[in-house]
């Protein structure tokens, strides 16, 4: 009985062991995952590298010469993509409403340099919209205002429920951006670099839809309908291929609805722990169990009869709970084509 009771334990503790180097290995490491999207809308093949929830993480060693998070940038520059588009969830709402020391440094840093090399696009996650959110008073909203203006200086163009319609070089990539526009179609910036260069329009239309901080609360579902989603984006351009980058993946369907071709988004983190390589995740941030999206591909069809995409990525970072299991960052590749 002893010898028995002394097996299991043994065995007990290998599979723990084992199941500690598991989540440590895919809490320092992430992985490329490439999607391929096919439209008659687009008018010219792109490229898109797909960044969401980094929240403050950090891959590189110490003496990286490209800084914290040197990994990825050699990640990104190997893909060569026509842009590069930020879901959300950069930072740390915690430790920015504390305001401690550094609470931004890491994302900004990383999109820094990318912005020297690539249009990069940026919407709000959960984390984001916390320090603006109502209930707060206004008592983080100088950390929220902080973190735009550093953005806007880096040159990382915010589509804060605006759109802007992509563009690449004829030749090359890195292709210069075009001005964002709000609902309405108004241009928000000019750009000084506007009509230097020869450029081939791709005919995707990129939105960012920034969701209040209600829409992430826990427990309690939250509603959300087209029409919400209308208020902040105004209607699609039925000739143009529609992507938005909406971070919470819940309302697929209602994206759908309102006409998005494609959804980038982000948020649940893979469902923190995987139950095999390619099965379902555990659970979500609003603590549900086996949540419908948690990685990956998924389809929803639209009102006039086609389907869209939504591209939901494991983001490449934690926070609050660090843990992942079977389940690593994700760098998302995403090749939009008008040819199948």
């Amino acid at each position: 009985m002893k010898r028995t009771s002394a097996v299991l334990a043994g065995i007990s503790g290998a599979f723990l062991a084992a199941g500690f180097a598991i989540s440590w290995r895919d809490g320092h490491r992430f992985v490329i995952r490439r999607y391929r999207v096919f439209s008659p809308k687009i008018r010219k093949k792109t490229t898109l590298v797909f960044l969401t929830d980094l929240h403050s993480q950090t891959y590189g060693k110490r003496n990286d010469p490209e800084g914290p998070n040197g990994p990825i940038l050699r990640a990104v520059r190997r893909i060569r993509p026509d842009a590069v588009v930020i879901g959300g969830d950069m930072i740390v709402a915690k430790d920015a409403s504390f305001d401690r020391p550094g609470w931004m440094e890491v994302p900004l840093d990383l999109a820094g340099v990318l912005a020297e090399e690539f249009p990069v696009y940026l919407a709000e996650g959960n984390h984001e919209a916390q320090l603006a959110c109502a209930r707060h008073e206004g008592r983080y909203l100088r950390q929220y205002l902080e973190y735009g203006r550093a953005m806007d200086h880096l040159g990382v163009h915010r589509l804060h429920n605006q759109y802007t319609d992509l563009s690449i070089k004829e030749e090359g990539k890195a292709p210069p951006w075009r001005a964002p526009k709000n609902s309405c179609g108004i241009h928000e910036k000019q750009s000084a670099e506007a009509g230097a260069e020869e450029r081939a329009d791709t005919g995707i239309r990129l939105y960012g839809l920034d969701l209040n901080c209600e829409a992430y609360r826990k427990f309690w579902p939250y509603r959300l309908c087209r029409e919400q989603v209308e208020e902040k984006i105004g209607k699609p351009d039925p000739d143009r291929f529609c992507v938005v980058l909406a971070h919470n993946p819940k309302f697929f369907p209602v994206y759908a609805e309102w006409g998005a071709d494609l959804v980038l988004s982000g948020h649940i983190h893979g469902g923190i722990v995987r139950l095999g390589p390619n099965g379902p995740g555990l659970l979500s941030p609003d603590w549900h169990f086996f949540p419908e999206y948690t990685g990956g591909e998924y389809r929803a069809g639209k009102e006039d009869g086609t389907e869209a995409s939504m591209v939901l990525s494991c983001g490449t970072g934690t926070h609050s709970l660090h843990l992942r299991f079977m389940n690593p960052g994700e760098i998302a590749v995403v090749e939009l084509d008008g040819c199948d």
